[in-house]
């Protein structure tokens, strides 16, 4: 496995959140919800759309659409498409983990040899250069 590069890592990460970022203002904008002034019900929303979009398309493609444009996937230690309790726990679980210490979970990418998060590690994930 040839594991994909901290930068376009971090790219992938920027056009997921561009990606998200627009469906919530799709959202606002047809009275879906409020971003200028969320309720309680309107967060939940977000972070549904949000948790939602990286289990469901790491679980089906093995890749966000950030990760699919800038060719990386998923995958599991045998280099397989990582299954949806692997995605699962590393986006649940494995980002809030890495997010709670000052995102040191994520950081900790640029240090790790495999480069792995903390969120890779808790889910038994790699990021690796699609084929």
């Amino acid at each position: 496995m040839e594991y994909a590069g901290r930068l376009h890592r971090f790219a992938a990460f920027i056009i997921d959140a561009i990606v998200i970022s627009v469906v919530i203002v799709v959202l606002d904008a047809l009275g879906v919800i409020d971003i200028g002034e969320p309720s309680a019900t309107d967060q939940v929303l977000e972070a549904v759309i949000s948790f939602g979009y990286y289990i469901l398309l790491t679980a089906a493609f093995g890749a966000t659409l950030g990760k699919m444009a800038l060719g990386m996937r998923v995958v599991d230690e045998s280099g397989q498409k990582a299954g949806f309790l692997k995605v699962l726990v590393r986006e649940t679980i494995g980002k809030i983990v890495s997010a709670i210490v000052v995102f040191l979970g994520f950081i900790w990418i640029l240090f790790d040899g495999n480069r792995q998060g903390w969120h890779d590690k808790i889910g038994g994930t790699f990021v690796v250069k699609a084929r």
